[in-house]
Parts: C-alpha cells; sequence; structure tokens
C-alpha cells in the first residue's frame, strides 16, 4: 500500500518514540550501516516512514508451531 504517509521524514526521536527503537540502536545501527535506511542531510538524519515500515516487516518472524526445522525425534540424525 503506497500513500503519502510513506514519504514521511522522521526525525530520529519520532522513530524512537513511534516505533519504540532506541536512540543509541538508531545510531549504532546507522554507524554499521545495518538497520533501517536512512537519510543524511549535513548533520541532520531523517527516516522515510514508508523505509521504516518495510524494515519492520522484513524483521518478522513467523512462529513454528512449535516444530524446529530438521529431524531431532531421536535417530542418529545419519
Amino acid at each position: 500500500m503506497n500513500t503519502d504517509c510513506d514519504g514521511e521524514l522522521l526525525r530520529e526521536a519520532e522513530v524512537a518514540r513511534q516505533y519504540k527503537f532506541s536512540v543509541p540502536w538508531l545510531r549504532k545501527n546507522r554507524r554499521l550501516q545495518t538497520g533501517p535506511p536512512f537519510i543524511r542531510v549535513g548533520r541532520m538524519v531523517f527516516y522515510r516512514r514508508g523505509d521504516l515500515d518495510t524494515f519492520v516487516v522484513a524483521h518478522r518472524v513467523e512462529p513454528n508451531d512449535g516444530h524446529e526445522s530438521g529431524d531431532r525425534k531421536g535417530g542418529s540424525g545419519r
């Protein structure tokens, strides 16, 4: 769903408040380039709402009903 809100620019404090990411986590992941995409204009940092939503969805973990992958029910695994 592409809306006008997707392009909305949020400052670091707004992201922390709305998405529950801590400011130190945001800064660390910017430095490591492992977090959500960001925009830097001089010393100012912005995040697009659409990029944040995409980042969150990409890190969603689906439960597997208690079954792990692979066979762990007995046997030697050979």
